[in-house]
């Protein structure tokens, strides 16, 4: 888990742009680019791949995002990533998870809405 990233989120459609997975992996792609151009350009080697196209690659294509429709299967889905989080960090060293967001309330960062904020959106939008 060193290099993994789990998020649940809103897509908000927009019709003119693209999926939105596709964007946040070029931007924050281009994001990974820029600051290790300027800090650390050793370290950008361990990211170059041998293609025709692309130099330098940053995220694996292996996961598709997976819709969640129901409030228990977004529970679901949060509970194993804080799992995840916790052994990771118990074994190594600590990382961000929203955990403590749902434990105390506390968001230092100011990432995390509660999930339930939308499915209480999508049950007004019903009515």
């Amino acid at each position: 888990m060193p290099n993994r990233l789990e998020l649940l989120w809103e897509f908000v459609n927009d019709a003119e742009n693209e999926n939105p997975q596709v964007q946040f992996l070029k931007l924050s792609s281009f994001d990974f680019l820029e600051v290790l151009r300027q800090t650390n350009k050793k370290k950008l080697d361990s990211f170059c791949i041998d293609m025709l196209f692309h130099k330098i690659q940053f995220w694996q294509k292996i996961n598709q995002p997976t819709p969640i429709k129901y409030e228990k299967q977004a529970l679901t889905v949060l509970k194993n990533m804080h799992y995840a989080t916790e052994k990771f960090s118990t074994e190594h060293k600590a990382c961000y998870s929203s955990e403590n967001y749902y434990q105390s309330g506390s968001d230092p960062i100011k990432l995390v809405n509660h999930y339930r904020s939308y499915f209480e959106k999508q049950s007004e939008e019903i009515y």
